[in-house]
């Protein structure tokens, strides 16, 4: 680090060199001569020039200075000319420069201005040395640059520099503090925490494992682990700091004792994880180490067919847990549901042609009755053993929860698929039956020859028929179709589709609010709408949340709903089974596996903290596995682990 400042001799000599000096010299003794001379003429203007020189716009400094030479000049010019001593040095000097204040006045302000642009020179230098040192700490290793931080702050103490100094710090923090964790100087973790002007978690925890703050390290270091578990540098560190902390604990120098720090460590979730940290670097009483094990093994990828970008959503898939299989998300390609749903006690007449409104709390499974009934009935018409269609229906446009396709483009959908399975029936259908449905294709589907075609319709059929359709083309696209249009398509469309009698239209009200006056509207709408859909074979699944200020019966008779009324509600007892079922299904562990110690007991748990949510079942079991994938190299879960996600 280069500190050499230019030497002032150095540079009064290059700017003042002889050859200046001569001239400068030349040219006051001629103009000390002519002032000699002329010296009574311009008294006054002298006088007025020194007046001008006493503005308070000058330094008094300057002035100061002024006064003393004037005390020094005046008696020695006084003494000369008293003693008549013109032949001495003094009154040889008073005689040619008869005012040497003058010359002594320009002599400062020459040494002055110097002085100045000396200043402005040794400026320039700083700030050139000040870029070339930050340019240097940018491609300093972190480790070398850590160490040397210090000195930086010591070189450039404010101004720009301190500024982009700290920017540097700020940009380079992650890496500043590795390299800070690996040489362990505590100074130098006060000096990072300084110039960030922050408390991060990483900070907190070099200064209580490098301060030896055993209290903060008590409070704070399951957090820590939790947050620094997957980084291999940092969980050594937290290894090595409870091992120092019990330790200081059992010797009575962390001003606590070791079972004040297992009631404040060893709570769920990360109880496991500290006595495994523990137990790397401490033998633990007896007592503790049998909260290492027992261990159950649950069913898990093992590392040959974990992918190398692995995909949580995809593992729980393969696992037959979904993150939320009550919503739509895969429910149109999971053909399990119906092997593993345990269904509420009205399901028999649920499936029945009849108008039905299901009432239930958030999180009862109300979207997931309509999928299990639309999934149950698709599989029955594929077989032909029941000509049954639904038809999933949003009751608003769709929202990040919602189905994920709008009323006409459902419909759309799925009358294409009819179309392709009985394609003479369209092409001999008269125009008013099928100018309807041609427009409702138009307006929904970009490419229909591509969706006929997917539906298995090829060759001289697939020419034909879209030649009727994009005999009517092209139509205007829509993204909300109202209700009443809706029964307007659909009453031409009863010859076509009169094979798939009764047609269910499954419609889930989550998007609108319990309490909101579009609720009961919406509701209005159907019951004024049902009797018109019933004269043309279809038939409303009406699914929506419990209004809090009515019972369901009273609720239903509020909006005149005259048809079936069903609350949608669960015991712990077929919770329970769900936990059954789905375990089962898996195909990865049996449900009598799953009983055996330590998690027998586990099922009815869940069911219990549940609440009687099935949402709130699954998601419980969601997060069991994702606690199980936070150390994927041991796929190994504890009744800790389970009792932190169900308590």
């Amino acid at each position: 680090m280069e500190k050499q400042k230019p030497s002032f001799k150095a540079y009064l000599w290059e700017k003042l060199n002889p050859e200046n000096l001569l001239l400068f010299g030349g040219i006051y003794f001629i103009l000390a001569l002519g002032y000699h001379f002329i010296r009574p003429q311009i008294s006054p203007f002298c006088q007025q020039f020194l007046n001008l020189l006493g503005q308070p716009r000058c330094s008094p400094y300057f002035f100061l200075k002024l006064g003393l030479l004037y005390c020094i000049n005046v008696p020695l010019y006084c003494f000369g000319v008293f003693c008549s001593i013109k032949e001495s040095m003094i009154g040889l000097l008073s005689y040619i420069f008869p005012d040497i204040s003058i010359m002594v006045t320009f002599a400062i302000f020459v040494i002055g201005l110097g002085l100045k642009k000396y200043e402005e020179e040794v400026k320039k230098y700083e700030e050139k040395r000040i870029a070339k040192m930050l340019n240097e700490l940018m491609f300093l290793p972190p480790k070398e640059a850590v160490k040397r931080l210090r000195d930086y702050y010591s070189e450039i103490k404010e101004g720009e520099g301190l500024n982009k100094l700290s920017d540097i710090v700020r940009e380079k923090k992650e890496d500043f503090l590795e390299a800070a964790l690996e040489i362990g100087d505590k100074k130098i973790v006060d000096l990072l925490s300084e110039s960030l002007g922050e408390q991060s978690s990483r900070l907190k925890f070099l200064r209580g494992y490098l301060g030896e703050d055993w209290k903060e390290l008590r409070t704070n270091l399951p957090n820590w682990l939790e947050e620094f578990w997957k980084e291999e540098k940092w969980r050594k560190a937290i290894y090595e700091a409870a091992a120092k902390c019990y330790e200081a604990a059992v010797k009575s120098d962390a001003g606590f004792t070791a079972e004040d720090l297992w009631k404040e460590w060893f709570k769920p979730p990360s109880s496991r994880k500290l006595l495994q940290v523990l137990s790397e670097g401490v033998k633990l009483p007896e007592d503790k180490q049998r909260l290492l094990g027992p261990r159950v093994e649950i069913p898990w990828p093992r590392e040959k067919e974990r992918p190398e970008n692995p995909n949580i959503l995809i593992w729980c898939k393969a696992m037959g847990i979904d993150f939320n299989p009550f919503g739509p998300e895969y429910a149109e390609e999971d053909h399990l549901l119906s092997k593993y749903y345990v269904f509420p006690d009205f399901w028999d007449r649920f499936l029945q042609p009849y108008p039905t409104l299901v009432l239930g709390p958030e999180g009862s499974g109300k979207s997931a009755l309509g999928l299990y009934l639309a999934h149950h009935l698709r599989e029955s018409y594929k077989s032909f053993q029941d000509k049954t269609l639904a038809i999933l229906m949003p009751a608003t446009e769709p929202a990040p929860e919602a189905l994920p396709f709008s009323i006409a483009e459902t419909l759309a959908l799925r009358t294409i698929e009819l179309v392709a399975r009985n394609p003479f029936a369209f092409l001999e259908a008269p125009m008013s039956q099928k100018g309807p449905l041609i427009r409702l294709w138009l307006s929904s589907i970009p490419n229909i020859r591509a969706e006929l075609a997917a539906n298995g319709l090829d060759g001289r059929l697939l020419y034909l028929v879209a030649e009727e359709v994009e005999r009517l083309g092209p139509g205007i696209r829509l993204s909300y179709f109202p209700l009443s249009m809706l029964i307007e398509l659909l009453s031409p469309l009863i010859p076509l589709l009169g094979e798939f009698k009764p047609i269910y239209l499954v419609t889930d009200l989550k998007a609108l609010l319990p309490e909101s006056y579009d609720l009961t509207l919406w509701l209005e709408q159907w019951v004024f709408l049902t009797p018109s859909l019933l004269r043309a074979g279809f038939y409303p699944k009406i699914l929506c949340v419990s209004p809090y200020s009515f019972a369901p019966q009273e609720f239903a008779r509020t909006v005149g709903w005259e048809w079936d009324v069903f609350v949608l509600d669960w015991d712990e007892a077929k919770l329970v089974k769900m936990v059954e079922e789905r375990i089962r299904a898996t195909g990865r562990a049996s449900f009598d596996e799953f009983c055996k110690p330590p998690l027998r007991g586990v099922a009815e748990k869940m069911a219990k903290a549940a609440k009687g949510s099935p949402r709130k079942l699954i998601r419980l079991g969601n997060e069991i596995l994702l606690r199980a994938a936070e150390h994927l190299d041991d796929p190994l879960i504890t009744t800790e682990d389970l009792k932190g996600i169900l308590l």
